[in-house]
């Protein structure tokens, strides 16, 4: 379920989602809504010297089963056998946030600009294992080459994972002796 709600520069979206059975599966769970996605995002319309922008900020919540790294790192030290995340799976709720940014600079260029961090304490649900985020771009219009339909784009992207896949909101960060 989605929606969304529009009332002058500003806008309001919601959405409830079902997740897979498992982590990364393509089968949803058959128990409607027992794991689920709930994402919001609010948009703020402004203008700075005459060029119009926009800004958004998004968050989610999603509480699936889901395994905790760092247990299924301890039992795999205990046991001396590879790290079963599968083996540690219990329901959890895991959080994320993002600021996205996009300004025109002229009549034909716009530049972007995202931020954002999740929770890495647990596995990664239906996407990739990145807790923390960060993109910067520019676009051109087809008009300056008079194809009006067209945009040229380049963006440059850096990604992390957190050490414990969850420093970034909800993990402590090992201890190093002497530091």
């Amino acid at each position: 379920m989605a929606g969304e709600w529009y009332q002058g520069s500003h806008a309001l979206r919601l959405g409830l989602f079902d997740l897979s059975t498992v982590p990364n599966s393509t089968e949803l769970d058959p128990h409607l809504f027992q794991q689920f996605e709930l994402v919001a995002e609010v948009e703020k319309g402004y203008e700075i010297a005459r060029q119009p922008g926009v800004l958004r900020l998004l968050g989610f919540a999603m509480h699936a089963k889901m395994g905790a790294y760092d247990q299924a790192t301890a039992i795999g030290k205990t046991t001396g056998q590879p790290a079963d995340i599968a083996a540690v799976r219990a329901f959890h709720t895991k959080f994320g946030l993002a600021l996205n940014l996009q300004q025109q600079l002229a009549a034909d260029i716009g530049a972007f600009a995202r931020i954002s961090a999740a929770q890495g304490k647990y596995e990664a649900f239906e996407f990739t294992d990145v807790n923390g985020s960060v993109a910067l771009g520019l676009s051109i219009s087809g008009n300056l080459w008079h194809r009006p339909e067209d945009v040229f784009g380049m963006a440059g992207v850096v990604n992390r994972a957190s050490s414990c896949r969850g420093e970034i909101l909800g993990c402590r960060r090992p201890r190093h002796p002497g530091r």
